[in-house]
């Protein structure tokens, strides 16, 4: 007997809304020009919906799979070796994802009159408190002249 989760709706909705986004960037496209096929077995756009399901929903591959393995219908020996194929160029992915982001969601909000910017803050973040953390390094703070973590 299944129950199903009282939040059953809300992720139907996050869904649907996650499938509107894949058609209106072509996020199919983009995985196929970042040489993400699969040679058998399930389809690339089913393994990637879980995963960016995933993300939104606050839930891990696991308990997805634990509270409905209805729902996926691959195991995760599948989706882990999606995840860590080393033919697919993830950064290269994320790089036309945002960029048809920014072309279709956000320049047309700008008028072709003002300039199109990026602002990037580099401000440090201390960690005086710290001692092995991964990435820790003595940078030098402009702002107030000395040294931090």
């Amino acid at each position: 007997m299944n129950i199903v989760p009282h939040h059953h709706h809300s992720c139907e909705a996050a869904s649907s809304k996650i499938q509107r986004f894949f058609t209106e960037f072509h996020v199919s496209q983009i995985l196929r020009s970042c040489n993400a096929y699969k040679v058998r077995g399930f389809a690339v756009m089913a393994i990637f919906l879980v995963a960016f399901e995933a993300a939104f929903q606050r839930r891990s591959f696991y308990q997805r799979k634990k509270d409905a393995p209805e729902s996926i219908p691959f195991e995760r020996d599948t989706f882990y070796r999606f995840l860590n194929s080393c033919a697919i160029h993830w950064r290269k992915f994320t790089l036309l994802l945002g960029t048809a982001i920014i072309q279709k969601a956000i320049a047309p909000l700008t008028s072709g009159a003002r300039r199109n910017v990026l602002i990037i803050d580099d401000s440090l973040f201390s960690r005086n408190r710290s001692k092995k953390v991964e990435l820790l390094a003595r940078v030098y703070d402009h702002v107030s002249g000395t040294y931090m973590k």
